[in-house]
């Protein structure tokens, strides 16, 4: 299976991460991926509770041992998820999830993550995060074990970015 499109740019001044990818289903079924438990542990994490609601809390398990927990700020179903990024020995910080629809059978999901120390390893996760929840919808997850596969080489192409003129919005393909 081929990589999505994902096109992203990591802002280490402003502390912020912006990622654009096309996603190959309707806004509901990607709305769907964001927010309920059985989808989300398929690219993101395992979270406790059965789904993300409107002013609920919960937390993300990212393997065994790692946590992070989250507040949900904005809820817009199915246009607009924005939550408080809670993660051990970091700053709390704001990511956003925007959704638009690209036809009849197609979204584009936007993520704007703001507030962060290390916006390049950030670019380089959520990449790789937006990378399983393509292949999630697409009816082909991946292995988890297989997460940090690139993970190195896109932490590079998000630091290189910062050099010289930003280029921004710029993909990364293998």
């Amino acid at each position: 299976m081929q990589a999505p499109a994902i096109v992203g740019h990591a802002d280490k001044a402003r502390g912020e991460v912006r990622m654009h990818v096309a996603l190959p289903r309707p806004v509901e079924d990607v709305w769907q991926a964001l927010t309920d438990r059985d989808h989300t542990a398929k690219w993101l994490g395992r979270i406790e509770v059965d789904a993300v609601a409107s002013g609920g809390q919960f937390d993300l398990w990212h393997d065994d041992e790692v946590r992070s927990r989250h507040a949900v700020l904005q809820w817009r179903p199915p246009r607009l998820l924005t939550l408080t990024w809670d993660f051990p020995e970091e700053r709390v910080s704001q990511v956003a999830f925007a959704l638009a629809e690209a036809g009849s059978s197609a979204a584009t999901l936007s993520v704007h993550h703001q507030g962060l120390d290390d916006a390049v390893s950030y670019a380089a996760g959520w990449h790789r995060h937006l990378h399983y929840l393509e292949a999630h919808l697409r009816g082909g997850d991946l292995p988890i074990d297989d997460f940090w596969t690139e993970y190195d080489e896109l932490v590079q192409f998000y630091d290189r970015q910062q050099l010289g003129s930003l280029r921004r919005g710029r993909s990364f393909h293998p």
